[in-house]
């Protein structure tokens, strides 16, 4: 895909983390504060700043998320819920063969059970999903299965959000300062594609995004140095996001 605008947009004064110096081997990483593609209010792109990218997109006008104020002068992506998604061609393998973390700073806008907050263009239970879960705010993730509930994303409320894939009990999902949910296995498909806001086209999510990044392997060490980057003035400012 190519960008056809690319704005760079960063708080004054302060040098902007730029995500991919925090997870240089990442599948993926995306940012709403660096080189969007938006025009009128809306994004069309996200520019992926791994060494192999797969750019975001969404070639919909009606489809594409708003941009919004954000956080600390970055500002964010807002999916509606009804039918506003991007699209990326990214495919990882099955967490059983290729275990990864996701890492993601965002807020659930509004609940409802089983919208996607990301996913797989190929399935709508397939690898790598978060997704709204059991009841109000909880948020879970899955592949073949649905596991580790966590209530530490409250409606309206940015998070520091972080999930484990290996196809095991060693799965695990941390969301703000409540601890990491483990002991139960999410299971183990491929994911072709990747999607912003819903999976396989369908449970949109009203949710807004700061960022996103897929690393291969456990990323508990790194988790620790994310989240307090995401809590500094190169991020999105002290006390700004539940870490």
């Amino acid at each position: 895909m190519r960008l056809s605008l690319a704005l760079d947009l960063h708080s004054s004064g302060v040098t902007p983390v730029k995500w991919i110096n925090v997870f240089p081997a990442a599948f993926q990483v995306v940012q709403s504060d660096y080189l969007l593609t938006t025009s009128g209010g809306v994004v069309s792109g996200m520019f992926d700043q791994a060494a192999s990218p797969n750019h975001y997109a969404q070639a919909t006008g009606s489809k594409q998320p708003l941009l919004t104020t954000g956080l600390n002068g970055k500002p964010g992506v807002l999916g509606d819920g009804v039918d506003d998604s991007l699209t990326s061609a990214l495919t990882i393998a099955a967490p059983g063969t290729t275990p990864y973390t996701v890492f993601l700073v965002g807020r659930q806008v509004s609940w409802v059970i089983n919208k996607r907050i990301v996913g797989p263009t190929s399935s709508t239970n397939g690898s790598g999903s978060i997704l709204m879960r059991t009841a109000t705010p909880n948020i879970s993730m899955g592949s073949t299965a649905f596991a580790n509930d966590s209530t530490g994303a409250p409606v309206g409320q940015f998070v520091a959000l972080s999930a484990f894939f290996s196809n095991s009990t060693s799965d695990w999902l941390k969301i703000g300062s409540s601890g990491k949910v483990t002991g139960a296995s999410a299971g183990s498909t491929t994911g072709t594609g990747r999607e912003i806001f819903s999976s396989a086209g369908s449970n949109f999510s009203n949710f807004e995004i700061l960022m996103l990044a897929y690393v291969p392997g456990d990323g508990s060490a790194l988790d620790t140095v994310w989240r307090s980057i995401v809590n500094s003035p190169a991020g999105y400012g002290s006390g700004n996001v539940l870490v």
